[in-house]
C-alpha cells in the first residue's frame, strides 16, 4: 500500500489550486520548525530534501480515483511478485518485519504505485531519505 506523505493525499503535492499551495508553504514551514527542533539547520538544506522526498513520494502515488477503485488498484501479489516488479527494496526483509514472509499470497493495495515507490528507495540520496525519516519519525 503507498503511503509515506505528511499531507492526506498527492493532491496536495501537486495541485496548482492557490489554497493547495498555501498550505503547502505552511507545511513546509512547519516541516524546517520540527526539524529545527530535532537539532538540524533549518537553512537550506533539511526542509528542502524532505519536502522533495515527500513529493517525490506523491507523484509516484496513486490518485484518489484510482485509490476508490478498490478492483483496479488491488491485485493479489506472491512473495517473489514484488521482487520481480518492484525491485529497489530488500523485499525479504520487508515482508519478514511484516509477518508476511511465510504467506503464500498478500494483497498489494495502490500495485501500481509501489513499483514506482520501490525506484524511488535507491534514486535518492541516503541524506534525503534520513532527513525524511528524521522528520517522520
Amino acid at each position: 500500500m503507498q503511503g509515506g506523505l505528511g499531507l492526506p493525499e498527492r493532491e496536495y503535492y501537486l495541485s496548482a489550486d492557490p489554497k493547495m499551495a498555501e498550505l503547502r508553504t505552511k507545511y513546509k514551514a512547519y516541516v524546517a520548525q520540527i526539524l529545527g527542533l530535532a537539532g538540524h539547520p533549518t537553512q537550506p538544506a533539511p526542509p528542502t530534501a524532505s519536502w522533495r522526498s515527500e513529493t517525490k513520494i506523491a507523484q509516484a502515488h496513486a490518485t484518489r480515483e484510482e485509490s476508490e477503485d478498490f478492483a483496479k488498484g488491488a491485485q493479489v501479489w506472491s512473495p517473489r511478485r514484488p521482487r520481480e516488479r518492484a525491485p529497489g527494496i530488500d523485499w525479504g526483509a520487508l515482508l519478514n518485519a511484516a509477518q508476511l514472509g511465510s504467506a503464500g499470497k498478500f494483497e498489494a493495495y495502490h500495485a501500481n504505485a509501489i513499483p514506482k515507490l520501490a525506484a524511488l528507495v535507491g534514486s535518492q540520496p541516503l541524506d534525503a531519505w534520513k532527513t525524511w525519516l528524521e522528520f517522520t519519525r
